[in-house]
């Protein structure tokens, strides 16, 4: 995703996602990645469910998961999934 949204063709091809998704928060779960590249975006490395939990209780908008089976399902083990949509 990082690697299309911000570039010139994802803007030409569909610029009213790429602005929603490239101006949205992002949270990047890796072991491996120490940095965000991309504006925006915040890397979390350990203590997952617990860093879900603190934005959780901060005023703001819904947050979307794309990708990872295992962390939906962590999150869904800690009771933090609410208004799940396919």
């Amino acid at each position: 995703m990082a690697s299309y949204w911000p570039t010139p063709l994802a803007i030409k091809n569909d610029p009213i996602v790429a602005e929603g998704i490239n101006n949205a928060d992002k949270i990047v779960f890796s072991k491996t990645q120490k940095k965000a590249e991309w504006n925006n975006t915040k890397v979390v490395s350990d203590n997952i469910v617990e860093e879900i939990k603190k934005m959780n209780v901060m005023p703001g908008k819904d947050m979307t998961l794309l990708g990872s089976e295992s962390i939906l399902t962590q999150f869904a083990e800690e009771g933090l999934m609410m208004n799940i949509r396919s």
